[in-house]
């Protein structure tokens, strides 16, 4: 009897061990996915010399200062980085969420297909 009560604990403590390290397992890795995520999505692209947020799948002209991570992004495709450093924006440049500017690898769609606010 002592047996069968030390084996019942033994597979009831083996299967909550083993529980908790699954879910802390998926859970970290959902996390690394979603920064990941945050830092792959593009923020502000300039187009035919005008900038565009084009943030959330929506394509709209800057008109006053937009702050990206760590970077301000003028209307005029003006960076200013958080060391102090600025930077200029040419046609096809973007500035992803995390702040870095970087030349587009994917097309936007053209600029008077987009709501221009």
């Amino acid at each position: 009897m002592k047996k069968l009560i030390v084996l019942i604990a033994a597979f009831l403590f083996t299967g909550s061990v083993m529980a908790q390290d699954y879910n802390k397992t998926q859970s970290t890795t959902t996390t690394t996915q979603t920064q990941q995520d945050k830092k792959s999505d593009k923020a502000i692209e300039m187009k035919a010399g005008k900038v565009y947020d084009v943030r959330d799948g929506k394509n709209t002209m800057i008109t006053s200062n937009v702050t990206v991570g760590t970077s301000t992004v003028m209307p005029d495709g003006t960076v200013k980085m958080k060391d102090g450093t600025t930077a200029m924006l040419k046609d096809g440049d973007c500035v992803y969420t995390d702040g870095t500017v970087k030349k587009s690898t994917d097309k936007m769609k053209e600029p008077d297909k987009m709501d221009n606010k």
